[in-house]
């Protein structure tokens, strides 16, 4: 009866640990992103933006923006945070209480790039590869399509340069 009443003790404890022990988790990769023209050629001077969050841990994504060199890559470093099972399970299920169905719980991160006079069309998708990460692995590899779209025209679809998400492009920088 000792020898159950101790193995029970003991499984307790572990479980205890497992839950409760702030374990180091990955929030968003160590990332290397390649950015390629029309034609596969490396395209630098691009800004890209690597946005992540730990949606059972913060309200707030976070965000950091680098700018393409002539060979067209860049690097982001691996996101980390220290958190319990129970930390998380009970965030998630806060989450849930708040907005039901649409809750989101775990880490996400992905990376975009801009540059003015470039974009995507539709036709597009599925060029642009590995720039969402949804949590497990510690290494991503990207490589993000931009078409050429003509002075004044970026972004998704080539249209003119307007809109909050969309920085102004000044003459002469195109190209």
């Amino acid at each position: 009866m000792r020898k159950i009443a101790a193995s029970a003790i003991i499984g307790l404890l572990v479980l205890a640990f497992l839950l409760f022990y702030p374990f180091t988790i990955t929030v968003a990769p160590d990332w290397s992103v390649r950015v390629v023209d029309e034609h596969g050629a490396p395209l630098g001077d691009v800004t890209v933006l690597e946005d992540w969050v730990q949606y059972s841990l913060e309200s707030r994504s976070h965000e950091e923006e680098k700018i393409t060199g002539a060979d067209g890559v860049i690097h982001f470093p691996i996101r980390t945070m220290r958190a319990s099972y129970a930390y998380r399970i009970g965030g998630c299920l806060s989450n849930f209480g708040q907005t039901g169905v649409h809750t989101s719980c775990g880490a996400s991160a992905h990376v975009v790039a801009y540059r003015c006079g470039y974009g995507w069309l539709l036709g597009d998708i599925g060029n642009t590869k590995g720039d969402d990460w949804h949590g497990w692995s510690s290494h991503a590899d990207a490589q993000i399509f931009l078409r050429y779209c003509g002075l004044g025209r970026s972004g998704v679809g080539c249209l003119e340069d307007v809109g909050p998400r969309y920085k102004p492009c000044p003459i002469g920088t195109q190209k």
